[in-house]
């Protein structure tokens, strides 16, 4: 048996060795940016040779800007279904901290610019049977789309650059694939830094790694915040959550949440550090009876662009064909498969989903119902023998509320290389490099690119300004404390503040939480009849110049007294009646809160 499996590994290394890529592969100076230099790569569809065919692969090189170079740093994008060439465009500030290494990436086969896979029957039909018809339109092609592939295909890039070893930086399923790579080429790598990464088992089709780590982080970013998801999970189960939510054009329409739906918003809340800190709140509004913080929250995080730079059909092709599926995913699809994974799931039981159901968690997932009809595919080689365990130097960046790839699984990710180490951001989600605002996490990855010990942790700090939490939300007037003077004031400054957190930039208009709306114009912010407490009407201006806040609103109804605000950056004052009633102004300090970035994408 030993024998045998031998000779298979030595079939594949033969092949790879065979279909290499063409020496003659070059880097050229190319329109991507000044210095850049671009190539074009034809690459074996199957490096076995079963089945012909090309696939062309986009690559960009950005020269070390200082000499003597150091290395080549590679990125490794996530997904799967994510180009790499927008990401390394974007990554300036890291090539300015590492002027001696040369930056390279490629999109995947079958994104970008890497000949790209397309399935009309994505767009068009039942989503029902949309994967299952897109796979006959891919007809033998779809095998070919495994982390496999996309590791040999980092080793004709690597050839074609005439580099001898690779510095691998590698964010969420790259690090599956990093983590492939060390193992089949451990003498082409230099060291790697691992961002959120998936295992190179890859993630679990029942999703089951999410739960336990979304209860954790719901008590870090709130008190109690996981026992009033856990209380709303259990309506929800017997009905769904129904009120109004108003429009961007201050009209309201019908709204309704499901346990799928707050589930999906929890996941959401890892890319995103504002949804993720109001939804403990939310949640604990809506089992109080008021829905609408809840139903705003998660309208919100449903409307996120379907135009997320993010393959579908390569995400499919790759998860259908390797994901730890309860059916060999080499054979034909039958009924049996169904049965399969309701056979596990009725083993598993409800435990691990809590507090939701296993229906909610798998569906959300969506790898198993995506995945049924999928066509056979050929099985990936076997990694070599031994390779359980690597000795690349490797620093493993973990966002502490991250729930996508959580803390507990990256521990075990880290414990597979010798030496390695686990550095853990407090605040952050997932994708630490873009979402850690203290910048630790950038620090340690330069240190240890640069050859240095990372830091053993990132130093103790309150919760950034950057990433807020809403401790509650207020219905009305009455609900604030304080003199009415004082309640008149806050009900300015929560409306502004709300204001702020729930217009992402680049969106025109939005809604008030309870009535109202506001529009955007350049840096500017018009409040109309801006309801956050129920009849607390909020007209004005508000003007934003980097995190500067300055403007003047006027606030009636509600039962708060008619006031005008004036702000200036850390302050507001604030004037009680109006013409010759007016009083004195009151002056309060207070802390702006950052305006909603643009809506991440939503992952496949």
């Amino acid at each position: 048996m030993i024998r045998g499996r031998r000779g298979i590994i030595g079939v594949w290394v033969l092949a790879a060795l065979v279909f290499a890529a063409p020496a003659e592969a070059q880097f050229k100076p190319c329109e991507k940016g000044e210095r850049a230099q671009c190539a074009e790569l034809r690459v074996p569809l199957d490096r076995a040779g079963q089945v012909k065919g090309t696939v062309k692969i986009s690559a960009l090189r950005l020269p070390a800007r200082k000499g003597p170079r150091t290395g080549t740093v590679m990125l490794l994008p996530g997904g799967p279904g994510q180009g790499a060439l927008e990401a390394l465009l974007g990554s300036i500030e890291l090539m300015v901290r590492l002027p001696t290494y040369d930056f390279v990436a490629f999109d995947p086969r079958g994104t970008g610019e890497s000949s790209p896979l397309r399935c009309k029957a994505l767009k068009t039909g039942r989503e029902s049977t949309a994967p299952q018809r897109c796979a006959r339109e891919l007809g033998l092609r779809r095998g070919y789309y495994r982390s496999y592939d996309t590791v040999e295909d980092i080793e004709a890039v690597r050839a074609a650059l005439g580099s001898p070893r690779l510095t691998l930086l590698s964010t969420s399923y790259g690090g599956r694939v990093a983590g492939e790579y060390v193992r089949r080429h451990p003498e082409s790598v230099a060291r790697q830094v691992m961002d959120s990464p998936v295992p190179v088992t890859g993630a679990d089709p029942f999703g089951r790694e999410a739960p336990a780590a979304q209860r954790r982080v719901l008590d870090t970013v709130r008190r109690g915040g996981a026992r009033s998801v856990a209380r709303l999970a259990a309506r929800l189960a017997r009905r769904p959550l129904r009120g109004r939510v108003v429009t961007a054009k201050g009209g309201s329409r019908r709204a309704r949440l499901s346990q799928a739906g707050l589930y999906e918003a929890l996941v959401g809340g890892d890319l995103d550090s504002i949804l993720r800190g109001q939804l403990p709140s939310a949640a604990a509004s809506a089992v109080r009876g008021d829905p609408a913080p809840l139903l705003r929250l998660t309208g919100a995080a449903s409307s996120e662009s379907e135009d997320d730079g993010v393959s579908v059909p390569v995400f499919l092709a790759t998860t259908c064909s390797e994901s730890a599926l309860p059916w060999d995913t080499a054979t034909p699809p039958t009924s049996a498969r169904e049965r399969q994974a309701t056979a596990v799931l009725r083993r598993l039981g409800r435990a691990p989903f809590a507090p939701f159901s296993p229906l909610t968690v798998v569906g959300t997932t969506g790898l198993i119902g995506q995945c049924l009809a999928w066509p056979a595919v050929p099985k990936s080689p076997p990694l070599p023998p031994g390779s359980e365990t690597s000795g690349v130097p490797t620093l493993v960046l973990q966002g502490q509320e991250d729930t996508r790839t959580p803390l507990e699984q990256s521990r075990g990710i880290a414990a597979t290389y010798t030496g390695s180490r686990l550095l853990t951001v407090p605040y952050a989600g997932h994708a630490v490099l873009g979402s850690d605002s203290s910048g630790c996490s950038g620090d340690a990855a330069v240190a240890f690119l640069r050859g240095a010990a990372a830091p053993a942790r990132c130093p103790a700090r309150p919760r950034p300004l950057e990433d807020p939490v809403v401790s509650r939300f207020p219905r009305t007037l009455r609900s604030l404390r304080g003199s009415l003077r004082r309640r008149s004031i806050n009900a300015g400054i929560l409306t502004v503040s709300d204001v702020l957190l729930n217009f992402p930039a680049g969106q025109k208009a939005v809604g008030g939480l309870r009535g109202g709306r506001a529009t955007a114009r350049k840096r500017t912010i018009v409040l109309d009849d801006y309801e956050y407490l129920s009849g607390v009407r909020v007209t004005g201006t508000i003007r934003l110049k980097g995190e500067k806040v300055s403007g003047q609103v006027r606030i009636r109804g509600g039962g708060a007294l008619t006031v005008r605000q004036t702000y200036r950056g850390a302050q507001v004052s604030t004037l009680f009646g109006t013409g010759r009633t007016a009083s004195a102004a009151s002056v309060t300090r207070w802390s702006p809160p950052p305006r909603r970035p643009a809506l991440p994408p939503r992952l496949p």
